[in-house]
């Protein structure tokens, strides 16, 4: 059988859909002791391997492109949508006459489709092995599993760029993200629930960990996109409510408590004593800056420390209504890596990534998270830059607007 080696096959696809494949492959992988699974492609008129891993044997391998017909794909995809499992392929009635058969040689298959949630087919998910492994029903139900969170990734990274065109038009934001995205999203969540809750050994727990984080790590990113949204279109309001800033500063910091002893990071944090614990402002914003910045923090520091400050700037600044209001200073220092001097001009810039997604931290970001604390600070009557930067560390400082509580003696 005449077959063709794709050797750009890397551009094939997004990058994002390629990992998510290598994911699923490696989650299957510590499955399923097969000898071969792979990732196709299809058009109907060729399937495509884009990724594939091979034990013992090498049957197939990544760029392989065959004729649709020719191919074990389109058994499965006419399968009324249901795995396909063969024993023997050189005795099934579908696969003993095909020249694929002839080639590969004698061995076992299970195939299932990998189809959206519209219906279309993007491909399959297959294992072989010559050595006649045994796939059972619960196989091809993991397996099915593992080819609807592919679908997911493929329905987030189509509604992902559709986003991007929105962004480009500055139309139709709110809505993609609110409804597409986000739908998709929770699928594969949901997916990733079930398959935690089969029977799974330790290394496949860790594997469903992996894609939990991953999906955790993208609604992440989508709060991101969609606050940038709301900044940029001017719905986002600036509440004035009592709270306690002590408490805020103490909650942010508890949350990357666990991240930070993981890495060995001494994570601290201190309060002057002229800050009064209740005031009045906008506690979630000043919370999101919080977390924006000790997670940069927390990320791109490897060893050494992270501490978090607060102090009193103004005390008493009237406004034109006769209110009292206070100015805090906060300041996020750290012993990480810096950043370069090509960033610093266009730090707080959307879409200004602090570091290369390569160079440290491998899930990246939307680069949008300093520009989101800029526009925070700025509602809140305050300014925010980078204090201190140097290959030893990092200091970025915020001020906010507070306004005094006014206490009466009953």
């Amino acid at each position: 059988m005449k077959t063709e080696m794709i050797d750009d096959i890397e551009m094939m696809l997004p990058q994002g859909i390629l990992e998510a494949a290598s994911q699923v492959l490696r989650t299957a992988g510590s499955i399923i002791q097969a000898n071969t699974i792979c990732i196709t492609s299809n058009d109907r008129i060729h399937s495509t391997v884009i990724r594939s891993v091979n034990r013992k044997q090498v049957i197939v391998t990544e760029g392989l492109r065959l004729p649709y017909e020719e191919s074990y794909c389109h058994l499965v995809v006419g399968n009324d949508q249901e795995p396909l499992i063969i024993d023997d392929n050189t005795s099934h009635p579908l696969t003993r006459s095909m020249k694929a058969t002839g080639l590969i040689g004698s061995c076992s298959f299970l195939g299932v489709p990998i189809i959206t949630r519209s219906g279309e087919i993007f491909g399959t998910l297959c294992a072989f092995d010559p050595e006649h492994f045994s796939f059972q029903p619960e196989h091809a139900q993991m397996m099915s599993s593992l080819a609807a969170f592919f679908a997911y990734g493929l329905e987030v990274d189509r509604t992902m760029s559709l986003l991007n065109q929105a962004l480009e038009e500055k139309s139709g934001l709110m809505a993609i993200m609110s409804h597409e995205i986000r739908t998709s999203l929770n699928g594969m969540m949901s997916m990733t629930d079930l398959l935690r809750d089969t029977e799974l050994h330790e290394e496949q727990l860790r594997y469903v960990a992996i894609i939990q984080s991953s999906g955790h790590s993208l609604l992440g990113i989508l709060g991101k996109v969609l606050d940038y949204s709301r900044l940029q279109s001017g719905k986002m309001d600036v509440e004035q409510m009592p709270f306690n800033v002590h408490a805020c500063v103490e909650q942010a910091v508890a949350l990357f408590a666990v991240d930070a002893q993981d890495k060995g990071i001494a994570l601290s944090y201190r309060l002057d004593e002229g800050v009064p614990e209740l005031l009045a402002g906008d506690e979630l914003k000043l919370r999101q800056v919080l977390l924006n910045l000790i997670s940069n923090a927390v990320k791109f520091t490897c060893a050494g420390s992270i501490a978090v400050e607060a102090g009193l700037c103004a005390a008493d600044i009237p406004d034109e209504r006769g209110a009292r209001w206070m100015q805090l200073w906060f300041k996020v220092s750290d012993t990480g890596m810096g950043i370069s001097e090509e960033m610093l001009g266009r730090l707080f810039e959307p879409y200004a990534r602090l570091h290369s997604a390569s160079s440290l931290h491998p899930g990246g970001g939307t680069g949008l998270g300093l520009s989101i604390c800029k526009q925070l600070v700025g509602l809140m009557g305050g300014a925010i830059q980078l204090k201190e930067t140097s290959p030893q560390g990092t200091v970025f400082q915020f001020t906010i607007g507070v306004q005094r509580l006014e206490l009466h003696d009953e």
